[in-house]
């Protein structure tokens, strides 16, 4: 079953395209990573599927509710937390919350409070006497309480240092495991995409390159080496060519190794590279 759907979804600002025709499909309860670089029209994409921005084309689904763009009522299953926050800064926390409660009908005061705690956030602080970290922890706190079926981060620990981001995203993989949280975050931290989905979303120029389970994915790329182009079975991709003359290959099987000659020098590929591979690719290619 899916949670979160779109199909030929496209954002235009005038007459430039910022996301192309995009079709995705978000498993239920799974932790999807939605990867690319800075650019890459992922803001555009989630602001479509929270219904802040229309699609000039397309269609969205939320838990099996097909709509042009996403609805007030089908929001309540959404929450949201953005690369920036923005509160109202007089506001401390629990007027934010009282304030954030009243849209959602499933809020859960109690997981508000341990939340609060966990994350060390003074309760008598306005907003405007919070770090950027603070806010994003006060953000996440906020968006779990609401009890989503699906949790949108937008590039959420860009501005954490790395044991926040790292609590940050323990939090977020323990919501998908014991409540089942559906969770779809945007990031172009490669290392944080592969520590925590099991799903993978590559974009680049708006346009998806990429879309699976991560393990799956990365069995169908490779690198190889002392192997040229013509070894390299029809079916087969070669994404990016080396200076030094590896091959990145992928092969929509579920193993490519099962399809190149004995002779190439096989390795297994990072995620990163897989990345990059895909963006050279796409480069090349359009």
């Amino acid at each position: 079953m899916t949670a979160l759907e779109a199909c030929d979804i496209t954002c235009l600002y005038g007459s430039t395209i910022a996301v192309d025709q995009l079709s995705l499909k978000v498993p239920k309860g799974s932790i999807y990573g939605f990867l690319g670089v800075n650019g890459a029209g992922k803001t555009s994409t989630i602001k479509m599927l929270m219904g802040i921005l229309p699609p000039a084309h397309g269609e969205i689904c939320i838990l099996g509710e097909w709509q042009k763009r996403v609805s007030p009522r089908s929001r309540r299953h959404l929450a949201y937390v953005s690369q920036e926050q923005f509160f109202y800064p007089w506001m401390k926390p629990h007027r934010l919350a009282k304030f954030v409660r009243a849209f959602y009908p499933d809020w859960k005061q109690s997981q508000f409070e341990s939340l609060l705690m966990r994350f060390q956030l003074p309760a008598n602080k306005s907003v405007t006497e919070m770090s950027g970290g603070m806010k994003t922890k006060l953000a996440l706190a906020l968006a779990l309480s609401s009890q989503p079926g699906i949790l949108i981060l937008d590039e959420p620990t860009a501005g954490l240092d790395p044991v926040a981001r790292r609590e940050f995203m323990d939090i977020v993989i323990t919501e998908a495991g014991e409540k089942g949280t559906t969770t779809f975050f945007s990031s172009h931290l490669v290392n944080e995409v592969e520590q925590c989905a099991d799903t993978v979303g590559i974009l680049h120029r708006g346009k998806l390159l990429h879309e699976g389970p991560l393990d799956l994915l990365m069995k169908q790329v490779v690198c190889i080496s002392n192997c040229d182009e013509s070894g390299i079975p029809e079916d087969a991709v070669v994404l990016q060519q080396k200076e030094d003359g590896k091959l990145f290959v992928k092969h929509s099987g579920k193993d490519v190794r099962d399809r190149l000659p004995d002779q190439c020098g096989i390795q297994s590929a990072t995620l990163e590279e897989i990345f990059l591979a895909h963006v050279a690719w796409q480069s090349r290619v359009s």
